[in-house]
């Protein structure tokens, strides 16, 4: 998601044009700068520690997303250097590669 502004720079009534490049995953309950954003940098290291160190683990909860669920749990368990890359990527692009 990219969102657009313009301004003038220095007065002169030239237009400036910058890209703001928000996180790619935001919660429509709980957007940026809500203390219930559920993905927070702070919030989603925080799960990742918890995650490596096996106190948690990956589910799908009452989506249809058994698939996925089962391959972080696998990467969790089998490759936890990837899974760890996988999270950092999909917090910070929105996307990942595993092999």
């Amino acid at each position: 998601m990219s969102h657009s502004t313009s301004g003038t720079a220095s007065g002169k009534g030239a237009s400036v044009s910058t890209n703001i490049t928000p996180r790619p995953f935001i919660s429509r309950q709980h957007p940026l700068n809500d203390p219930k954003d559920p993905f927070t940098k702070a919030k989603v290291n925080q799960e990742l520690m918890d995650r490596l160190a096996l106190k948690t683990f990956p589910h799908q909860r009452v989506s249809s997303l058994c698939g996925p669920a089962t391959l972080f749990y696998c990467l969790l368990i089998d490759r936890p250097n990837l899974y760890k890359q996988a999270v950092a990527e999909l917090w910070k692009d929105g996307e990942t590669t595993i092999n």
